[in-house]
């Protein structure tokens, strides 16, 4: 916004540009700086807008909106493709810390969506997208192996079983194990 006072450095290799504007909006608090890594469109863009400003021809208020306008989209756009791989790269954390701690009776979407700094609707989409299975189902298939697993070598009673599977209750592991296997634990 026009009325901020900054100073910025670079280094002598990089060419700033910067665009003052006045805006009804609240100026924000900080001044937001974006790093594009498509550099040479932004730097034809802006050769374009400075060109059409110094040419006046008529209408040039507006060519030079719309093309200011444009890099606001492609700074936007860049943005957020940016934002998503970040949300991936967090899905593929949450993925990794369910396959270390699926057996923790804590474990819960709602905690993986905590530790993944996002809201649980947005995690259950990005994880849904990603691995085509919701989290739950997803931490459930891996407690159902182990339960098969501990079951099927005839060491743990399902009691065992159900506790090293993370489930708090023997009676919802014995229920779960029935749908999920059509027989009981003491069938396995």
């Amino acid at each position: 916004p026009a009325e901020k006072i900054y100073t910025m450095k670079t280094d002598k290799r990089e060419h700033l540009f910067v665009v003052h504007f006045s805006s009804d909006v609240y100026p924000a608090e900080r001044i937001q700086c974006f790093t594009s890594k498509k550099t040479n469109y932004f730097e034809n863009k802006f050769r374009d807008l400075y060109t059409a400003w110094n040419k006046k021809q008529p209408g040039y208020e507006f060519e030079c909106r719309a093309i200011l306008y444009k890099i606001f989209f492609a700074i936007e756009r860049e943005l957020a493709e940016e934002r998503l791989s970040s949300s991936e790269d967090k899905i593929s954390e949450a993925e990794e810390y369910i396959r270390e701690n699926f057996s923790d009776r804590e474990l819960s979407v709602d905690s993986l969506a905590k530790r993944s700094g996002m809201s649980d609707t947005y995690f259950r989409r990005l994880f849904l997208k990603r691995f085509g299975t919701t989290p739950l189902k997803y931490i459930n298939s891996l407690r159902l192996n182990l339960a098969r697993e501990l079951l099927e070598s005839g060491y743990y009673t399902v009691g065992e079983a159900a506790e090293r599977c993370g489930f708090n209750n023997i009676n919802y592991f014995s229920t779960f194990i029935k749908k999920e296997m059509g027989i009981s634990p003491k069938q396995i």
